[in-house]
């Protein structure tokens, strides 16, 4: 049975930091990687994969800049070369190493790391998922580590800009997986949040691990970010497009 890391997330947040760190691994690592979106939720997962112990600690390793981060810091040379040296420190004794990625992400370094298993997150309420992006990015908090640091202000276009882009993004990981003829596990944000353990449990049997019968140690977890501010703007969006 896997147990929490026992460690909480330093503040300020620093994913690059030890609190992330687990022991020093210098086997084959297995690499799992979370197909995401943003606000999908996928955070909230990789924290909670992380909690287990056994299952790594995925986090946005493909990002450009935290790529380029990495390298500066590990001294490596490329994306590949990047990703080996990470997972030498990120790699749980199980031999699970996971990452966390947006299709662009992705997309810019398909080949740094050899994925063994796919799941797949998705957030079904499309309209909700774009409010939350807009709101994301006017407070400039994308993780609820980063305090709020901006305005809110209802903005219609900018709802209706971001179902397009994230619209695109799903799009990316779709027709990726039917190319490759991949059929990763799918988790809803909906599912997840309503039925957490469940939600575990799907991906730990997707991974070959035994299943929970409790939630690990919740220490260090980002909290959910919506407020009353997205149900405000969701109906008055609704309103607005009602005959569009």
């Amino acid at each position: 049975m896997c147990a929490g890391v026992g460690r909480g997330v330093s503040a300020p947040w620093d994913q690059f930091g030890p609190a992330y760190d687990l022991a020093p691994f210098d086997g084959a690592a297995r690499t799992y990687l979370i197909a995401s979106s943003p606000r999908t939720g996928s955070h909230w997962l990789g924290h909670l994969f992380r909690a287990c112990g056994d299952m790594g600690a995925p986090l946005e390793y493909l990002h450009p800049r935290h790529l380029a981060d990495w390298g500066e810091r590990l001294g490596t040379a490329g994306a590949a070369q990047t990703v080996r040296a990470i997972q030498r420190r990120r790699t749980s004794p199980s031999g699970w190493f996971g990452v966390k990625a947006h299709w662009a992400q992705f997309a810019a370094a398909p080949g740094a790391a050899a994925v063994e298993r796919w799941v797949r997150i998705v957030r079904d309420d499309a309209l909700d998922q774009a409010i939350s992006l807009v709101v994301a990015k006017q407070t400039r908090s994308p993780i609820s580590f980063r305090p709020s640091s901006g305005a809110l202000i209802y903005d219609r276009a900018a709802i209706t800009a971001a179902r397009v882009r994230l619209a695109q993004d799903a799009a990316g990981w779709d027709d990726f997986f039917a190319r490759e003829r991949v059929t990763p596990l799918r988790i809803a944000y909906e599912d997840l949040v309503a039925r957490p353990l469940d939600a575990l449990n799907a991906a730990r049997a997707h991974l070959d691990l035994p299943a929970l019968s409790t939630l690990p140690d919740g220490d260090g977890m980002p909290a959910r970010q919506a407020t009353a501010t997205n149900a405000l703007w969701r109906a008055r969006y609704l309103e607005e497009t009602a005959g569009d």
